[in-house]
């Protein structure tokens, strides 16, 4: 207690000083330009603009608090538990109503088309990865394995599972996901695909017939936004390329309306952007269509968010024609435009925080 005590003072102390600067800084060089005859939320959003203005460390500064919090015991902030090297996102407990509304709407879909249907829950890293968190705070963890488990219970014979937790957990100590970011890393990836591959009912190639290729070892991703440990090292992010025979991809992004085309699943182009994760098939979109030229002539439909970047790539190798709608930005027109009956299955893939906490199928209702 008394170290949590110490460790607010500083704080408090540090982002007083802060601001002091900050507002001498501003007037000094004439940047104080605030309008006290508008109203208060006008007032404080021209507040917020001024101080990022003139507040160029202001990550420094956020970085600082995270660390004196931290060496102080506070080991679980703004929601990520901080370990020796990584930042995991603490998953909270479920909203039954969203849940129970995204497993009866797979079902009526599923009903509905008479396609086979799959379903897959993809764990948090704080489940999976326990080892890593103190149990004092271990034990105050949702258990996402009964969870997924119940979930998968109530899709009953309407929709087939695919339960990745054990394999996950089995590979717990390898790198199988970012230490800065929610997602699963390309071997992550390659984990899920061996367990959808089995039910699916197509041949898993082996992790050796795919050449590792790696862009870049300083990434730094959505969790250390938000908690900027500086103990934590960077991420790598590397592609997997399947180099047993060789394969031609047609890859069609829609994205905000505009489409754009690349003729490999790794463009480097994409990647020349800013953002490293944009390597994988050029980056988020709403819809991503891939065709393949291979000896395969099956075609799978993806209903997901962006955990399926993870283990997509891998799936290519099975298929004549992927198709991937990203359930957190498509726009309802792009449910409606689609064909599903001219896919041969259906599959549904989401984060187990986004299938607790979001409307993930409401353009499918």
């Amino acid at each position: 207690m008394k170290a949590k005590r110490i460790s607010a003072i500083c704080i408090i102390f540090i982002i007083l000083v802060t601001l002091i600067f900050t507002l001498y800084n501003a007037v000094a060089n004439d940047n104080l330009n605030i309008s006290f005859n508008k109203n208060p939320l006008s007032i404080f959003n021209q507040t917020e603009e001024m101080l990022k203005a003139n507040i160029p460390f202001s990550h420094k500064l956020k970085e600082l608090a995270v660390n004196i919090k931290f060496f102080s015991g506070e080991k679980e902030q703004n929601n990520i538990y901080i370990s020796n090297d990584s930042l995991l996102k603490v998953v909270k407990n479920p909203d039954y109503n969203l849940t129970d509304a995204n497993v009866q709407t797979i079902i009526n879909f599923a009903d509905t088309y008479r396609i086979p249907t799959y379903a897959i829950i993809v764990p948090a890293a704080c489940s999976i990865k326990q080892q890593e968190i103190d149990s004092l705070y271990r034990n105050r963890l949702f258990n996402e394995k009964s969870f997924i488990e119940n979930i998968y219970s109530d899709f009953n014979s309407h929709v087939s599972t695919i339960n990745v937790y054990p394999t996950l957990f089995a590979n717990n100590d390898k790198y199988i996901y970012y230490k800065t970011d929610t997602n699963l890393t390309g071997l992550g990836g390659y984990y899920v695909y061996e367990q959808i591959a089995k039910r699916l009912h197509i041949p898993a190639h082996p992790l050796e017939r795919f050449e590792i290729k790696h862009y870049t070892q300083d990434f730094y991703g959505d969790i250390y936004n938000q908690s900027p440990y500086k103990s934590v090292s960077p991420d790598k992010i590397s592609s997997y390329k399947f180099s047993k025979f060789s394969r031609e991809y047609h890859v069609t992004r829609l994205k905000n309306g505009e489409i754009n085309t690349y003729y490999e699943l790794y463009p480097d182009e994409a990647a020349k952007t800013g953002n490293p994760y944009d390597i994988f098939l050029g980056g988020s979109a709403d819809r991503i269509d891939i065709k393949i030229d291979s000896p395969n002539s099956l075609k799978l439909l993806i209903y997901g968010d962006k955990t399926v970047m993870s283990y997509l790539p891998f799936l290519t190798v099975n298929y004549e024609k992927i198709t991937y709608i990203n359930v957190d930005t498509a726009p309802i027109d792009i449910y409606k435009d689609l064909d599903v009956k001219a896919y041969d299955k259906v599959l549904f893939s989401f984060s187990s925080d986004n299938f607790m906490h979001n409307d993930v199928t409401k353009n499918l209702r």
